[in-house]
């Protein structure tokens, strides 16, 4: 319903300030709550409960992950923007199936073009590609340092996540990465508690190759449903 509204109604810059500055407004009286100690926002919301309601999301979110890759299996979202849970070969197929599919929609326009006039269009898509990845980077993407993290566990087979995200694959692994800076690196297997919890890597054009070893130590069902709770 919003979204409709937005669609059919935008808002007036005017309009978008005011919101921004109510946004900030609360923002600042949550941060004052929060320093206080006593966790309430102006508006009545506990924000210590919404902070424990994430946090919760996010452990369970991490637990699916890592219940289906002990199992081969990875959170792979399709172009209906459903969540799959497929293998990596499967993830692998349908990635091809969409560069496939890429290349005959070129493959269409190059019948419909004349020769001069495609590789015109095609030196206009790279130049508008390059200026973007330049804009967004802050270099061209040709000089750009390959990133990388290793991700270690003993035992192995932990899934393993990037900036709070499903990389898709177990330990012991490599994950590209597509920027410079800190990267949150965490690990979850069922059954096993990681030490630490998390690793902070930090990653520059100087040191684009990080590491994060973790190890997980086995943990009584009993510890863990009491954990859960």
């Amino acid at each position: 319903m919003a979204a409709e509204e937005n669609l059919s109604n935008p808002l007036s810059p005017e309009e978008e300030e005011q919101i921004r500055e109510e946004a900030r407004r609360r923002l600042l009286a949550e941060n004052e709550h929060r320093n206080a100690g006593n966790g309430i926002a102006s508006d009545g919301v506990d924000v210590n409960a919404e902070l424990r309601r994430a946090r919760r999301l996010r452990v369970m979110r991490e637990e699916e992950d890592a219940f289906y890759a002990e199992r081969g299996l990875f959170r792979y979202r399709n172009h209906r923007g459903e969540t799959e849970w497929l293998t990596q070969d499967e993830i692998a197929k349908r990635k091809a199936n969409h560069r496939r599919k890429r290349s005959g929609l070129i493959r269409r326009i190059q019948r419909r073009l004349p020769s001069g006039e495609f590789f015109g269009f095609l030196a206009v898509v790279g130049l508008l590609v390059a200026g973007f990845l330049y804009l967004r980077d802050g270099r061209a993407p040709a000089f750009r340092t390959a990133l990388e993290i290793k991700v270690m566990s003993n035992p192995q087979g932990a899934a393993v996540f990037l900036d709070g995200v499903s990389a898709n694959s177990t330990t012991d692994a490599v994950l590209p990465v597509a920027k410079v800076g800190p990267h949150v690196i965490s690990v979850a297997r069922p059954g096993f508690l990681a030490v630490p919890s998390s690793i902070i890597v930090h990653l520059t054009e100087g040191s684009p190759q990080g590491m994060a070893t973790f190890t997980l130590y086995p943990v009584r069902s009993d510890t863990a449903s009491g954990m859960a709770e």
